[in-house]
């Protein structure tokens, strides 16, 4: 399973795309990245707009 910021890497995306893709803050993405907890809502987020399942990303 791989962490956020290694797929995040693979798409190429910054923190800021990243952000703007899946609707939310850009701090959101820093926090999430450095292990902090997200509610699933924002997971659901970041990973629908990866084309992942938020189990299939090591949070």
């Amino acid at each position: 399973m791989k962490t956020l910021k290694r797929i995040r890497h693979e798409h190429a995306l910054a923190i800021r795309d990243l952000a703007e893709m899946a609707g939310v803050s850009p701090n959101t993405v820093v926090r999430v990245e450095a292990g902090m907890t997200a509610r699933p809502s924002t997971r659901r987020k970041i990973a629908r707009c990866l084309k992942l399942k938020p189990q299939d990303i090591q949070w």
